[in-house]
């Protein structure tokens, strides 16, 4: 790092004068990385799975510069992931004044880049390990053709969520009517974080019916105790229906974006000290027969003054469960038997003449009675919901272009979704599904590509790189079906399918030496009985299209089988392929002079084994731009 500079000085100063060495130095001096996040958390459940990267300090001599380059290096200095300058040259725009002879003026200059979005993967598309990565930035120049660094810039991934432990140590609050509040009056959770520095701790107060009535805030560091006063039950809007059960919700938020959720939903406000008690996993409870959370399983138990519960056999001569509408005001439901209850209970949302209960929120309060009077629960909230989640999905782009040449090379999807029970857990996934026909020889086949998935919290709009899960690149024309399964936190899931979203076709800068370019088209029904189809010559147009603009390129198109059947059969079937993509171009308009084809049989497989993504990947196109010598 210490030597560049010195060599950088050096070598200017002996071929230029010192006013331009200055302002070099000063120019490289202000350069420097710049990031929208200090960490992140690569895990596709929409919340900073992605970092942006640009670059400050750039004047007007440096926004077209000769080449630039972004290395993200690990730890060990080790370069993970390379992102270099697009230098294909390309017209900017066609028109009739330079459609058949481009002057250099139409060409389309490099530019320093606005801003790169990394996702979290290595070249080769995969995941990089959790920690710490270093982000460079170097510029070519193109006055002095000198090398000047950026000042660099650290990110962190990190893909562990915090740790999160709540107790309760006070959690029923008795409150006579009449009698004056004091500041005793509260309860007390205690409550623990394992985390980063720079985590938003955010406590919610919730009532039976979800709605929020506090909210406090921590930044960094969370108390290990917090109190909740009686007078931050009370509703604004109904002062008197204090008496509830309630929710202590704590969420934490670590700078990577990781989320960690934990919830104590036994909070209880009554009029006296109930001696009974009703506990669940859950209170949201679905009965439509989907075989999730359609019953609701309950646990009975006697309570000491402080709200704990007391093991054992609770007694009585007989007992019953009460279920209200409104707060003790409507008897929707009633359970109940001889003896004491039992410690276990599933209960069925049905009314007492056995139809369903409708959705909304109910109470339930348990009574066991003996020689001598009765014993009850305070009321127990659930909520019954049958509908599933409200989702929207809508692409920004149904067409999007990832092959490195800085055009609509992400695919920007905005999710939401809407239930009132909560959601429990989501997931969006992209499946490849060829349009293959069974003339192809290939089956056809969806494939799952892409997911992304969480749980508890929207998402941000979903981006895609055309990535797989194992780092497989999206090829030209390809469809994506783009679907979606939403669970609500009472069980009821949405499944469906948004639009498709289909890729362009792509023409890729590769590593080849001389700047070739590179445009991959697996065919789906493009050749039939020796013809091209249809959607063959849709697909050539598309491609005729993207070709325009790379008049500086010769173009030979090559052939591939996949690699079941004869070996000469499948190289005359190539030939014939490329042939007939050769003569579609050049019949329409295309020069022949730049133009030429081959067919390459089954001897350079793209993907091994015989499964059916397999074969398609094989049976493709590749069209190979290759650049002409000046003057050519």
């Amino acid at each position: 790092m210490l030597r560049t500079p010195a060599r950088l000085f050096v070598f200017l100063l002996l071929p230029l004068g010192p006013g331009l060495v200055s302002g070099l130095q000063a120019q490289a001096g202000n350069l420097r990385v710049v990031v929208d996040r200090e960490a992140f958390s690569p895990d596709g459940d929409g919340l900073a799975d992605y970092v942006v990267i640009s670059l400050a300090g750039a004047g007007e001599d440096l926004r077209s510069p000769a080449d630039w380059s972004v290395d993200i290096q690990n730890a060990d200095s080790t370069g993970v992931r390379l992102f270099r300058a697009d230098r294909r040259i390309v017209r900017a725009t066609p028109s009739l004044s330079n459609l058949y002879s481009p002057g250099p003026d139409d060409l389309q200059p490099l530019h320093l880049f606005e801003r790169i979005i990394w996702d979290g993967r290595d070249d080769h598309g995969q995941p990089v390990a959790d920690g710490t990565y270093q982000i460079q930035v170097r510029l070519r120049d193109r006055r002095t053709n000198q090398i000047l660094s950026a000042v660099p810039s650290a990110v962190i991934v990190d893909r562990s969520d915090p740790e999160l432990s709540l107790e309760p140590i006070a959690a029923l609050l008795v409150l006579p009517p009449g009698q004056a509040r004091t500041q005793s009056d509260r309860m007390e959770l205690a409550q623990q974080a394992v985390s980063e520095v720079g985590t938003l701790y955010t406590a919610r107060i919730l009532d039976s019916r979800g709605q929020l009535l506090q909210e406090k805030q921590w930044d960094s560091v969370l108390p290990p105790r917090v109190f909740i006063y009686w007078d931050e039950f009370l509703r604004s809007d109904e002062p008197a229906a204090i008496y509830d059960t309630y929710t202590y919700q704590l969420v934490a938020i670590d700078p990577a974006g990781n989320t960690a959720l934990l919830e104590c939903a036994d909070l209880i406000v009554s009029a006296f000290a109930p001696s009974l008690g009703i506990k669940a996993g859950t209170r949201f409870v679905s009965p439509n027969a989907d075989g999730r959370n359609d019953r609701l399983n309950l646990e009975f138990a006697r309570l000491d003054p402080a709200g704990a519960p007391i093991p054992g056999v609770i007694s009585g001569e007989r007992w019953e469960l009460e279920v209200f509408e409104d707060d003790q005001i409507t008897l929707a439901a009633l359970e109940g038997g001889a003896g004491g209850p039992p410690a276990g209970f599933s209960w069925k949302p049905v009314r007492t003449d056995g139809t369903l209960l409708s959705d909304g929120v109910y109470h339930l309060r348990l009574g066991v009675y003996r020689s001598g009077g009765v014993s009850r629960s305070t009321l127990f909230p659930v909520v019954v919901d049958t509908i599933p989640p409200g989702v929207t999905i809508s692409p920004d782009q149904l067409r999007f272009s990832p092959d490195g040449d800085g055009e609509e090379e992400l695919l920007s999807i905005p999710v939401s979704f809407e239930d009132d029970s909560g959601i429990a857990a989501w997931h969006v996934r992209l499946y490849l599904s060829p349009r293959i026909a069974v003339a192809d020889g290939t089956p056809a086949f969806d494939l799952m590509y892409r997911s992304f998935s969480g749980a508890g919290f929207a998402p941000r709009p979903l981006l895609w790189a055309g990535l797989s899960e194992d780092g497989q690149r999206a090829s030209g024309l390809e469809r994506f079906q783009l679907t979606y399964e939403v669970q609500d936190r009472a069980g009821n899931v949405r499944r469906g399918q948004a639009e498709d979203v289909n890729t362009d076709v792509l023409i890729l800068a590769t590593n080849d030496l001389a700047g070739e370019l590179l445009a991959p088209l697996p065919l789906q029904s493009y050749f039939l009985n020796g013809q091209l189809t249809d959607s063959g010559r849709g697909a050539l147009d598309r491609l005729l299209e993207r070709l325009r603009r790379y008049d500086h390129y010769s173009v030979e198109v090559t052939a591939h089988t996949a690699i079941p059947g004869r070996e000469e059969q499948n190289l005359e079937l190539s030939e014939q392929h490329a042939w007939l993509a050769y003569r579609y171009l050049r019949d329409r308009g295309f020069p022949a002079s730049r133009l030429s084809y081959r067919g390459y049989g089954e001897t350079e497989p793209e993907q091994p084994g015989d499964t059916p993504f397999a074969h398609y990947r094989n049976r493709r196109l590749l069209v190979h731009l290759k650049p002409r010598p000046a003057g050519g």
